[in-house]
Formats: C-alpha cells, structure tokens, sequence
C-alpha cells in the first residue's frame, strides 16, 4: 500500500481521468430570481459522467467552498473510503483542499452521485449529478 507522500508524488504524474469541482454558484432559478448555491463543473446539476463498466476510473475532486465537502455514489459496488458516505469511512474534502478517488464501475446502469454534506441543513447547497456504466 502506497503512503500518502508516494500518492501525492503519483497523483502529479498521472492524471485524472475526470474532475469535479465543487464551487459556489450564484444560480439565476426565474428572471430575476437568483440564488446562491453550490455546483458541480460549474452546472446545476453537476456533469453527466458517461464510463464503461469494469474499467477503472480516477476522479480528481477539488473543493472550493468554504465547508468541508464530500462526493457520495449510488448503485455502485465501490470501497467504503471511496464511497462518499462519511459513517461508512470516507473522509471529508476540507475547504480548498483536493482529493483523488479511484474505484471501478460495477454493476451497469444508470447511477447517480451527489454531496453528503450538510444537505439535511441547507438543501439549497445539494449538489447532484447523473453517471452511467455501460
């Protein structure tokens, strides 16, 4: 298992098959009706990640909120760390910070993906988006 300097040095080396990037986003909902919330690529909803099943995917994630963030996949046979879901391991991004997730799309279908943080507080910062493995 690499440690976590051997992992930072890999990460520059090799790049990411996908990003997301978790910002702010002032989202206008009806004319000049605006509110503030957060997306995915800069969308509402995030970007619809198209990837074969059973090929290995790498997804840089960076965060540019000012909360601890966290990218949460359903329908998807993937580790616990790797899964989003903080009572099941996974750690928190913290604010300006980056992190690479690596797990491998199984079963096929059309899944979704969305943030954990938080969202039970202020359901207008829930981010969401589509993936599908074909």
């Amino acid at each position: 298992m690499l440690g976590t300097a051997a992992k930072t040095k890999l990460w520059a080396q090799t790049p990411a098959d996908l990003w997301l990037e978790i910002a702010p986003l002032k989202l206008e909902i009806a004319p000049k009706k605006v509110i503030h919330t957060v997306a995915y690529n800069g969308g509402v909803p995030g970007p619809l990640i198209r990837w074969p099943e059973g090929k290995p995917i790498t997804i840089d994630v960076v965060n540019r909120t000012d909360v601890p963030e966290i990218v949460h996949w359903h329908g998807l046979w993937i580790p616990a760390d790797q899964d989003g879901a903080m009572e099941e391991g996974s750690p928190m991004i913290p604010p300006g910070a980056s992190t690479r997730i690596a797990f491998t799309p199984e079963p096929d279908g059309f899944r979704w993906f969305h943030t954990h943080a938080f969202a039970g507080n202020d359901l207008r910062k829930g981010l969401l988006a589509a993936s599908t493995a074909s």
